[in-house]
């Protein structure tokens, strides 16, 4: 028995180790504008396929041949769903290579010394988190967890600092995304190695730790500028939705909200003066966000679809600021049928999130 559990440990070593490369020569290759080392990560991801189907081979061979019970039993599954993390891992390689070749030819200047920190984290966590696991050491396994806030924080640095370049520079979004792209999976190249650190832990104590936490149910609302609609869209939703969920609002292309929203949203006691524009990137925890709602058009394609398990909505509604200028009285009157239409939308999406009927507060 111990010569089959010695055997599963190695081999996830050894797809770690691939792994591990895949995520530093990827990150290589965006920072370098190195086209052929992103093309060798690409193609050598069918390696880290195949060692995925080795060690669940190996997994399920130690399951059937020793029958292990308690420890040896939770050993066995940890190391199945480890190597599901790490193909993962291994995928988001293959998708900062991709966007490499992307970026090489758009000229950005990105700061690229932030991205190499970003990377150093992760495959640090992704290292101690297998260390933990070939060592069955729980302590390093949930001290690796505490790292995965830094890589979120750099993150969020990160795409406000390429937003804030974006703007001086004028960069289009076809420049932009690669990079903005690359530090996602990074940071979703993380959450994995939490993951794997979760399994750890699950192995050594027989306690469930991974989804501890994650009761919350997290709404985004997202247009083309953040303007009227999403913004109407979270006050609303925050005005009738209770404690267990949370509404943000973002945007493809934010620019200021406009005096007539601001005028009309006070009335409704909501305060948008302060608001800040913000974009997708700007939203912390975005991969967090489990319903994203598109109340406008070309909002669906920008928006990053790696997340797993998210739900897409799409609301057609007319913007306010649509229709033009008009008078004091047409303006106030397009802002308030929007405001309407979107509180319905609202009611039924807390409809589906909670199954219970919901009443509208006083207007």
């Amino acid at each position: 028995m111990q010569h089959d559990v010695d055997e599963i440990k190695a081999a996830a070593s050894d797809m770690s180790a691939l792994v591990e490369r895949a995520l530093r020569d990827a990150v290589q290759a965006l920072l370098s504008g190195d086209r052929r080392l992103a093309l060798s990560v690409i193609l050598r991801d069918r390696l880290v396929d195949g060692r995925e189907q080795e060690l669940d081979r190996l997994c399920l061979e130690f399951l059937v041949r020793q029958q292990p019970v308690a420890s040896q039993l939770r050993m066995a599954y940890a190391a199945i769903r480890i190597s599901l993390e790490l193909e993962r891992m291994g995928d988001y390689a293959e998708s900062i290579a991709r966007q490499a070749l992307r970026a090489s030819d758009a000229g950005i200047d990105a700061p690229r010394e932030r991205y190499e920190e970003m990377a150093d984290l992760t495959i640090g966590m992704l290292r101690d988190a297998v260390r933990a696991f070939v060592t069955e050491d729980a302590e390093l396994a949930n001290r690796t967890i505490g790292t995965e806030d830094a890589v979120d924080h750099l993150k969020a640095s990160l795409a406000r600092d390429l937003i804030s370049r974006s703007r001086e520079r004028d960069w289009s979004f076809e420049a932009l995304n690669p990079w903005m792209q690359a530090s996602r999976r990074l940071e979703r190249a993380s959450d994995q190695a939490r993951n794997i650190c979760h399994e750890v832990i699950y192995m050594c104590t027989g306690q469930t730790t991974r989804h501890q936490g994650d009761a919350t149910m997290r709404v985004l609302f997202v247009d083309e500028t953040h303007g009227s609609l999403s913004q109407m869209a979270q006050a609303i939703g925050e005005r009738l939705g209770g404690p267990g969920v949370v509404f943000s609002s973002a945007g493809v292309k934010p620019q200021r909200l406009d005096a007539a929203t601001i005028e009309f949203m006070r009335g409704k006691g909501v305060d948008l003066s302060r608001s800040p524009a913000r974009a997708i990137y700007d939203v912390p925890g975005l991969d967090q966000y489990q319903v994203v709602v598109a109340v406008g058009e070309g909002v669906k394609k920008a928006f990053p679809r790696d997340a797993r398990g998210r739900v897409w909505l799409e609301w057609r509604h007319s913007s306010p600021a649509a229709s033009g200028a008009g008078s004091p009285e047409e303006v106030a009157a397009a802002h308030d049928d929007a405001y309407r239409s979107l509180e319905a939308d609202v009611i039924d999406l807390l409809g589906m999130l909670d199954g219970d009927a919901r009443q509208t507060a006083a207007p």
